[in-house]
């Protein structure tokens, strides 16, 4: 007892409280991230740049992987067809200007551009996710 009378245990709160960031939380992120993945690759086809249509169609071939955990991060690989998109994505760009791409306004780094670009948006749409989903 302190010498003002009140004291305050707060060893339940600290190991709930761990249980809510490394379980609950953990599990909120991943989710969130998946759907900030899942907005980028619908980014990738309603912003310039595009997803080109060359030698295929790639958004059909659009894959989100499952979040992983490690090291106290937490990842999500998304995009498209990854062989002909790598191609595409790394292509110089003087090469680039010299196709004929079959979609307006299509071209390399049609994801990367919008990752970059709609940072904010994404880690809003992540941390909103977490905030749905404390309630």
């Amino acid at each position: 007892m302190s010498r003002s009378g009140v004291s305050l245990d707060t060893k339940d709160f600290d190991m709930k409280f761990k249980r809510v960031v490394d379980g609950e939380m953990q599990e909120l992120a991943e989710k969130g991230l998946f759907e900030a993945m899942s907005e980028a690759c619908h980014d990738a086809d309603a912003e310039k740049p595009y997803i080109p249509f060359k030698e295929g169609h790639l958004k059909g071939s659009e894959k989100i992987r499952r979040p992983k955990r490690t090291k106290g991060e937490i990842s999500v690989l998304g995009g498209f067809n990854i062989g002909y998109a790598a191609r595409l994505h790394e292509m110089e760009p003087t090469r680039a200007a010299r196709i004929n791409w079959t979609r307006p306004g299509s071209g390399p780094k049609y994801l990367e551009a919008k990752l970059i670009r709609n940072r904010d948006k994404y880690m809003k749409i992540t941390a909103e996710r977490i905030r749905r989903g404390q309630k």
